[in-house]
């Protein structure tokens, strides 16, 4: 899908557009709308935000009017009246990927005729394996072909056109709901690249209030603590690495999650209570970038990892778990090791590599390199950007 060149400033005719979020959204996916909220309402459009409890966007008063969903899952009936309210020119569907959410709002803007852009955070569910659909009855499979198909035909009369957050992203999708792949625009995530740059003196402070000396290794894990991002994971393979180098190095987990007690208590179980500190969620992941030695990510599926972006660009060496769509993201950045397999032992042997090869070279130099890359990629301003140009254009060929 080609985009149209972007007008500068506030547009004459303004739109309304109403973001609805149809699943629990955290992490990147929360930073990535905040900021195109604010870059669509700069250019002059009335932004509405609905989702379950709108206590994520509390900061976003200023810049639009909050919705909260009465239920975990909004009704057709209550999009309806919401619709009716707001009267959205547009509606943005932030997406988890497939089908399994966002049906009452397919529903809707059926009904009302409303038109429906989705954008897709992360990658469509990986269809089951042979042995999988082995165990299933006949009646069970089925159904699940029947509620697919069902599915497909009403969000495919309510979506005509959607967008991606990677190349990744789109082809997962498109594969899932059998579309093609003219009718997806792909539009990176992105990161401010003026706010994350390394600091020497931020990291001679962070690294002096975490009792860090110069020579310690300072590992991160940067995401949400949930299942699919495999922290887990990532715990054991430090731990392999502790035992071959004991003392040497400590690991410090950024990020809240519903899994934070399971991974605080699987940490303990591992003897890593003074190796690994959970920090929570942080505000100064730009400065704590530049106290670490090097990134970890053991996750299971991603989209387009913001922190991998933020990470690379303080110049930091990121270490990863194969996952996919992870080789057409480590061709374009710098600075990444890719594990051969999984399993903790080559994740960890991947890990000393990184450690090594980051004592060779300096922050700065790897900095400097990956930010060539970064700024025509995944610079925030021109991604955000290409959205609102998407966004304006699909609508303005509706009206």
């Amino acid at each position: 899908m080609k985009l149209a060149q972007a007008a500068p400033g506030p547009l004459a005719n303004p739109l309304r557009i109403l973001f609805v979020h149809s699943w629990d959204m955290w992490g990147g996916g929360e930073i990535h709308t905040t900021r195109f909220v604010r870059m669509l309402r700069a250019r002059g459009h009335t932004i509405g935000i609905a989702q379950m409890g709108h206590e994520r966007f509390r900061g976003q008063t200023d810049v639009a009017t909050l919705f909260s969903f009465p239920e975990r899952r909004a009704s057709s009936v209550y999009l309806l009246r919401l619709f009716r309210k707001f009267r959205p020119d547009v509606v943005i569907e932030i997406r988890g990927g497939g089908l399994e959410y966002g049906a009452a709002l397919d529903v809707a803007c059926i009904l009302s005729q409303t038109l429906a852009i989705p954008i897709e955070h992360s990658p469509a569910p990986v269809p089951l394996s042979a042995s999988e659909l082995r165990k299933q009855s006949l009646a069970r499979k089925t159904y699940r072909m029947i509620r697919h198909g069902v599915r497909r035909a009403v969000h495919t009369t309510a979506v005509t056109h959607r967008l991606a957050v990677s190349q990744h992203v789109a082809e997962t999708v498109s594969n899932h709901m059998n579309l093609k792949m003219s009718s997806i625009c792909v539009v990176n995530n992105g990161i401010d690249l003026s706010h994350f740059v390394y600091s020497a003196s931020a990291r001679a402070i962070l690294r002096k209030s975490l009792a860090l000396s110069d020579t310690h290794w300072a590992i991160g894990v940067v995401g949400r603590l949930s299942k699919e991002k495999n922290v887990a994971g990532a715990l054991s393979s430090f731990h392999l690495l502790d035992q071959s180098k004991p003392g040497a190095a400590s690991l410090f987990i950024v990020g809240d999650g519903p899994e934070r007690r399971n991974l605080e208590e699987r940490a303990n179980e591992l003897g890593l209570r003074e190796r690994v500190t959970f920090l929570g969620h942080r505000t100064d992941t730009a400065a704590l970038y530049s106290a670490l030695d090097c990134v970890l990510t053991a996750t299971y599926s991603e989209g387009l990892s913001l922190g991998l972006l933020e990470a690379t660009a303080c110049g930091l060496p990121i270490v990863c778990a194969p996952y996919p769509g992870l080789d057409t993201i480590a061709s374009v950045l710098p600075n990444v090791f890719c594990s051969p397999t999984r399993a903790a032992h080559d994740l960890a042997a991947t890990m000393m590599d990184a450690l090594v090869a980051a004592g060779v070279s300096n922050h700065p130099a790897r900095s400097q390199i990956a930010r060539t890359v970064l700024d025509k990629e995944f610079d925030e301003t021109k991604q955000l950007t290409r959205l609102c140009v998407a966004v304006e254009s699909l609508t303005r060929q509706r009206l």
